[in-house]
């Protein structure tokens, strides 16, 4: 069996709850760059604002992915009763060969993620309110609290996946429509920072990286019903003989082809979405079967560990600066042996536009 065929589906469960492709905070300067928002990023941050107050929601997800010729979906069901107390629970469905189910439950007080890939199942543990405690007193600042909820924890749900849009994506069209009867705001736009999806700041990106992202937001409650994420089609030229070079010239020789790579798709939904739901006892709590109790991963001491490194590190970062302005994230991260890919001293250039075909709504 194809190794591509496991790791896809796992692939498109982590970007469900959270885009995995979001720019890396550690190329982020602090504090952030002051940037105007855009009308589309300002709609944005007021959709984030009212999903962030919505106290009980479920919800129906579904992904649906198109890349490197494979086709499936991962489906699910979101249960949130508060900020940090959540279920997400997806399935692998399309690929009879490649089992795939990620599971993340939090009762307020132990964040469990567990994974299952074929006949095996991963199960880590944390301790959320220690580490929550911790980001929440000095020297640790908004920035460095949102890097550690984003990276460190993963946590699953609507807000985390719009905040990681929001840090990730310049947004600069805004469209009105409707789906399923409701009236949204369309909001386009494409990354920030190519370097961060490991490419240079002038290649473009091969078809199955998606480069253009597009979020669909009920206007009243500002609930995201629709991401998308769409990969460029470009050209790509092979010989169809096999390669063959001409003594005299040392240039190839052949018919040549000229092809399209295919785009790849990435459509997450919300659907059967509820609003003060009510809940049953279990469904944020999570037990471990007997069986498998010696195969659990407590994260939780060593969490805390490279949090007091990264307390220390920000905290001389301070007192250097003189004024109180902390270092780069990079610094931050190197500081305590997290590997950070080099930066070049002149910004990249803003890639160029790019046009999502219409979605179909």
């Amino acid at each position: 069996m194809s190794n591509r065929r496991i790791v896809l589906p796992l692939l498109a469960a982590a970007l469900a709850p959270l885009i995995v492709l979001a720019q890396d905070p550690g190329k982020a300067p602090l504090p952030p760059p002051v940037e105007p928002a855009t009308e589309a990023e300002l709609v944005l941050d007021e959709a984030m604002r009212k999903v962030k107050a919505t106290e009980q929601v479920r919800a129906t997800i579904r992904q649906e992915v198109e890349m490197l010729g494979q086709r499936f979906s991962v489906e699910g069901e979101y249960a949130q009763q508060g900020p940090y107390t959540f279920s997400l629970d997806l399935q692998v469905q399309g690929l009879p060969q490649a089992r795939g189910r990620m599971r993340q439950v939090c009762d307020g007080q132990s964040l469990w993620d567990v994974s299952q890939i074929l006949d095996q199942t991963y199960y880590f543990r944390l301790d959320l309110p220690q580490v929550l405690d911790k980001i929440e007193a000095e020297p640790f600042e908004k920035f460095h609290r949102d890097f550690v909820i984003q990276q460190r924890l993963g946590l699953s749900g609507p807000y985390w996946m719009l905040d990681g849009l929001r840090q990730s994506v310049r947004f600069d069209r805004k469209l009105e429509g409707e789906l399923n009867g409701r009236p949204v705001w369309i909001l386009r736009g494409n990354w920030k920072d190519m370097n961060a999806l490991g490419l240079g700041p002038l290649a473009t990106p091969p078809a199955y990286i998606p480069s253009v992202v597009e979020v669909q937001v009920d206007k009243e409650t500002g609930w995201p019903y629709k991401v998308i994420l769409l990969g460029k089609r470009r050209p790509t030229v092979r010989n169809t003989n096999a390669p063959r070079v001409d003594p005299a010239t040392g240039r190839p020789v052949g018919e040549i082809v000229s092809q399209e790579e295919e785009a790849s798709r990435f459509e997450i939904s919300y659907t059967d979405v509820t609003f003060e739901p009510e809940f049953t006892l279990g469904t944020f709590s999570f037990r471990v079967p007997d069986a498998d109790r010696d195969r659990v991963r407590d994260r939780t001491l060593d969490l805390l560990s490279e949090l007091d490194q990264m307390a220390r590190i920000i905290e001389a970062q301070k007192l250097q600066g003189g004024d109180g302005t902390p270092g780069t994230m990079n610094d931050l991260l190197e500081g305590i042996g997290l590997d950070v890919p080099p930066v070049g001293e002149a910004p990249a250039p803003a890639p160029e536009p790019e046009t999502l075909p219409g979605s179909g709504n």
